[in-house]
């Protein structure tokens, strides 16, 4: 960003970014639906269209861009990915060569590269003209970027985005390192994520999109769905708990202070709430005393609950004697998360995986740390909820307001989808397993194409200008240790396998 020519900062993922209009052929168009692929519950698909590619993308609420493989690649790492790769069409404009990518959740020296550009984009029924991609045409790493997925969605939000910069630079023809804050949040209708693009440009009726995700282990059940501008269908609003989303305050730093507009301190960077308290089989999980105010990012691409080492450390120990926390699989478990006031519990089938094939007794817990290197420190939330919570509860994403936050704030909604007689049905599934050879149900979904708009009357009202909470969160500011525009991205599993820092600033973060 501007003043930051002294920063040298490095790509730990490479999102990307928009330019263009939507196509509004029908303006009772309220959003788009589409189902999503499975990969035995490690990694959630959704189909896209990019120019005449339709290929496969891995949903990444942490990230805010989409990246895909071309079939220029000939790297092994590319000739692993199965299914259909990129291909460039007379739609595709060439912005920037050679941009570097870091591969998630690898070292540096893991380095691919391609083209950034702009291309039509299709998902969930939904078409955005001159969407900013990052096209991966060489990687320098021994295996694929993603599992069974040529690309990746990134759903977060603009400040996260790299590759906005990257269509910034070109558009006002000046260097990366001064692009400012002031523009990206200005810029994002042109070339910003694809979901904040569709809202700002009038193609859905809500800046929001909605996840529930299906169970491909244990006691395979559910339904996948990814509903973009609009609640899905049969889902009231009154059985949501909406809670706030972190706000990182852009003000300490005179450089990036908005101009535009001028009332305003903090923005949002990441899909991160506050949390209540934690339960295990209705035992309140005892906090660090230095953990201050406990939050959580909520991300799809994470096959994990990830928390702070000493809870985690207390948490496995009470499910398990043994120095490897292995426990028993058909003895269920409530871990739970207090979140908004109301509990949130983690299914029993989901807070454990069979620890071995062909052994449906022995099972470990999908749960470990987050800080388990000093490189992660930068990172400010204590928890990760990856898909065993996002499996177990629907959560709806509201991005609000994204050049004036205080008028409409960012919000996650959560709402639980676990049923009473879980852990019964983790008995049947057990027992069934052990019958049939000693193996626990795993499988693997296509995505699929088929999409569905939603068109007609808005079936429900967001709450408007603050979020409905049912208790207090934190509020007040705290020092971060970095940037969240260039903070410590973590791939694959957030917070188990550090990536890379990009830049160190000094800012505030805060809690509305």
């Amino acid at each position: 960003m501007s003043a930051l020519n002294s920063i040298y900062f490095f790509l730990a993922f490479v999102p990307l970014l928009a330019l263009g209009s939507p196509r509004l052929e029908d303006r009772n168009v309220l959003g788009g639906t589409i189902g999503l692929g499975d990969i035995a519950d490690q990694a959630y698909l959704v189909s896209a269209t990019i120019g005449n590619s339709t290929v496969t993308l891995q949903l990444d609420t942490y990230h805010a861009d989409l990246l895909v493989i071309s079939d220029a690649c000939q790297a092994a790492a590319c000739a692993a990915v199965s299914g259909q790769r990129y291909t460039p069409s007379a739609s595709f404009v060439k912005l920037y060569d050679d941009a570097p990518f870091l591969q998630p959740g690898v070292g540096i020296e893991d380095v691919s590269e391609g083209r950034v550009g702009r291309d039509t984009v299709t998902i969930a029924g939904l078409t955005m003209d001159s969407q900013v991609i990052g096209v991966v045409d060489n990687i320098n790493a021994t295996s694929p970027l993603w599992q069974r997925a040529v690309g990746n969605l990134g759903l977060g939000f603009p400040l996260a985005s790299i590759l906005e910069d990257y269509a910034i630079t070109v558009a006002k023809g000046v260097d990366i390192t001064e692009v400012t804050y002031d523009w990206v949040i200005g810029n994002t209708s042109d070339s910003g994520p694809v979901i904040p693009r569709l809202s700002q440009t009038g193609a859905i009726e809500r800046p929001m999109f909605s996840i529930t995700l299906q169970r491909d282990t244990v006691d395979v059940s559910g339904a996948g769905q990814l509903t973009i501008g609009e609640l899905p269908a049969g889902i009231d609003n009154a059985s949501i708990t909406w809670v706030p989303v972190r706000l990182y305050d852009l003000t300490q730093d005179p450089d990036q202070a908005p101009p535009s507009a001028p009332n305003e301190k903090a923005y949002p960077f990441f899909w991160e709430v506050p949390l209540d308290a934690i339960f295990l089989d209705g035992e309140k999980l005892t906090q660090s005393p230095s953990a201050g105010n406990v939050t959580a990012l909520i991300s799809t691409s994470t096959p994990y609950v990830n928390g702070s080492a000493d809870v985690v450390t207390a948490l496995l120990n009470k499910v398990s004697s043994r120095t490897l926390p292995t426990l028993p699989c058909d003895t269920p478990h409530n871990l739970t998360f207090q979140i908004g006031g109301k509990l949130f519990p983690v299914d029993p089938r989901d807070f454990a995986s069979q620890a071995a094939p062909g052994d449906a007794k022995t099972c470990v817990a999908n749960v470990g740390p987050t800080d388990g290197s000093a490189d992660d420190t930068v990172a400010l939330w204590t928890w990760v909820l990856g898909t065993p919570f996002l499996k177990s509860n629907l959560a709806a994403f509201y991005y609000g307001n994204l050049t004036h936050p205080s008028v409409d704030p960012p919000r996650v909604g959560l709402m639980s989808l676990v049923p009473q007689n879980a852990s019964a049905l983790l008995g049947d599934a057990v027992k069934e397993a052990q019958s049939a050879g000693g193996s626990l149900e795993s499988t693997t979904q296509a995505a699929p194409t088929a999409s569905s708009l939603i068109t007609g009357v808005p079936t429900a009202t967001i709450p408007g200008r603050k979020p409905s909470v049912a208790s207090a969160s934190p509020s007040g500011s705290a020092n971060a240790a970095a940037s969240p525009r260039f903070a410590a991205f973590t791939g694959g599993t957030l917070g188990i396998t550090p990536c890379v820092m990009l830049a160190l600033l000094s800012l505030s973060v805060c809690m509305l």
